[in-house]
């Protein structure tokens, strides 16, 4: 028999703080491993940069989902400016890594209190260990924030359905629920599931058998009903804004592709790194977890269950032709991992003898160490810490830069020229940079470089082309432009590889005449030309 013996207490008791603490320091040791050094990339400089601008200007970006963790982010980097600490890599990342590892310890305690501390620990383990977590943890969008949100919102809801006379609880659960969407929007689809996870708890056979919640098998619906009621409307009011601005400013996700049951190995390989037999050992303590909540029917595996189940198959088919929404994809569906990884836990921990039970979990850990091993070599998604760097140390007053294409290269830019290295003396504005008050860049037409290169004799070209493609795949008139007006390639710069390989370039053009290096060479020998004529007049 599974140990679900229920401890009434409010207080946290000495064997969960030290596991709990066991947990945070794990999570805290993955999660900022090799941060520093690693680069922000396109979507993580968005986020930052959009956080740094006005509040008109942020009004206006339309960008309300993660609007939550935009706002945080923005308070933070403000404070940390205020004390004198650079955003760099690490900080910038922290409002990420902080609620992961929190998701973490919330996952040991709801296994704790609902199940066995042995299975909390468990689950938060197989959760710090996963592919997917780990990344978005070392990632600066608003994911790790959902996930502890969502994390959260279900352990509220869980003690709601303990004791729904206490509508502070649902009240506090509502809150939860409303943070969560703001942090990311697809958090309405772990709504969905807790709607669904608590209709099933009401159908009698389950409600017989759900020992977590025995006030379910008493005759007070009525509680059930004012708190939840109460709930959904709080609920709807507060998210009503965010639903006028999803459907009058619908951003386009065509980039993810129709979902396909290759997509569903892709999102259990994910959070593997791709290892066969991690994914496949995982897997079967998910199916283990999930044919003992049916079997035995007790609230916990059912409510997990539908936590798990039901976000997966609805962003799956509003990923359909039908539908066109684009909402599933492996990083889109973190908030249900802390589902799976405790029906995992609930699956092993559940085999007699107990040896088995540890033996099965050191198997499954050994085997998921994997994934952060094989994940932090290849964590870099594009090297612009150091092509930066580079251009930093090869940058002079008087030189230019040029961004192409515009987008892809210009917003990392604002980020790494105006934030990271501002005062190194890297202009913030130039061909292709851009623009938060216009939404866009600036031109890098014939006309625009034509102007913005006269005076200069050097300038600095930045190839960022789109997801993995070289830089060699880029094709517009900016070569053309530069030679046109006078300048040639001289030499080249591509950082080491990255998880997008060979995604960054720098090219440094210098001005030329024929047999004239530079415009300074030029303007001298005109000046040493009109002394001697006007030398040669005076004598005749």
């Amino acid at each position: 028999m599974l140990n679900t013996r229920q401890r009434p207490r409010g207080k946290f008791t000495l064997p969960e703080v030290a596991g709990c603490s066991a947990v945070g320091i794990v999570a805290c040791v993955l999660f900022v491993y090799h941060v520093p050094s690693l680069s922000l990339w396109y979507d993580e400089t968005f986020s930052v940069s959009l956080s740094n601008q006005p509040l008109p200007i942020l009004a206006q970006a339309h960008e309300a989902n993660m609007l939550l963790y935009t706002v945080l982010l923005r308070i933070w980097l403000s404070v940390s400016a205020l004390v004198g600490i650079a955003p760099t890599p690490l900080v910038t990342r922290l409002p990420s890594i902080v609620p992961m590892m929190f998701a973490a310890i919330a996952i040991a305690l709801i296994g704790s209190r609902l199940w066995s501390l042995a299975t909390g620990l468990v689950a938060s383990l197989l959760f710090i260990l996963n592919g997917i977590v780990i990344t978005q943890a070392q990632t600066a969008r608003g994911y790790a924030l959902q996930t502890l949100l969502v994390c959260l919102s279900w352990g509220a809801l869980f003690i709601a359905l303990k004791k729904p006379s206490i509508k502070r609880w649902w009240i506090i659960y509502a809150v939860l629920v409303i943070a969560a969407v703001y942090a990311d929007v697809l958090s309405i689809f772990s709504l969905a599931a807790q709607v669904v996870g608590v209709a099933i708890l009401f159908v009698p056979v389950v409600a017989r058998r759900a020992e977590e919640f025995p006030a379910l098998r008493t005759a007070d619906r009525r509680s059930f009903a004012i708190g939840g009621l109460l709930a959904v409307l709080l609920i709807g009011a507060a998210c009503l804004p965010l639903a006028v601005d999803a459907t009058t400013h619908r951003g386009d996700n065509s980039w993810v592709p129709i979902a396909t049951p290759d997509a569903l190995g892709s999102f259990i390989s994910s959070q593997t790194a791709a290892h066969l037999l991690p994914a496949i050992a995982l897997v079967a303590a998910w199916l283990l977890g999930m044919a003992l909540g049916l079997s035995i029917r007790r609230g916990l595996p059912v409510l997990l269950i539908s936590w798990a189940l039901v976000p997966v198959i609805g962003q799956y088919l509003t990923t359909q032709p039908a539908l066109d929404l684009h909402f599933f994809f492996p990083k889109y569906l973190i908030a249900t991992l802390p589902a799976f990884s405790l029906l995992a836990a609930i699956g092993i921990m559940s085999l007699r003898p107990y040896w088995a039970a540890a033996g099965l979990t050191l198997i499954l850990v050994a085997q998921l160490a994997q994934t952060p091993i094989s994940y932090y070599p290849r964590a870099e998604r594009q090297p612009f810490i150091e092509t930066f760097g580079w251009l930093l140390h090869h940058y002079q007053a008087g030189d230019g830069i040029i961004c192409r294409p515009a987008k892809s290269c210009g917003v990392p830019a604002s980020y790494y020229v105006g934030q990271l290295y501002a005062g190194r003396g890297l202009p913030t504005e130039f061909p292709g940079s851009w623009e938060w008050d216009r939404q866009s860049t600036t031109s890098t037409s014939f006309t625009a470089l034509s102007g913005y290169l006269r005076g200069r004799d050097h300038v600095f070209v930045i190839t960022v082309p789109h997801e993995a493609a070289a830089p060699s795949t880029v094709h517009d008139d900016i070569p053309t432009s530069l030679r046109t007006l006078g300048f040639s390639l001289t030499q080249s710069y591509r950082p080491g590889t990255s998880g997008f390989a060979g995604d960054v370039q720098v090219d440094e053009y210098s001005r030329t005449l024929p047999g004239i290096a530079s415009s300074h060479q030029a303007s001298a020998i005109i000046a040493s030309y009109a002394e001697v004529r006007r030398r040669l007049t005076k004598d005749n």
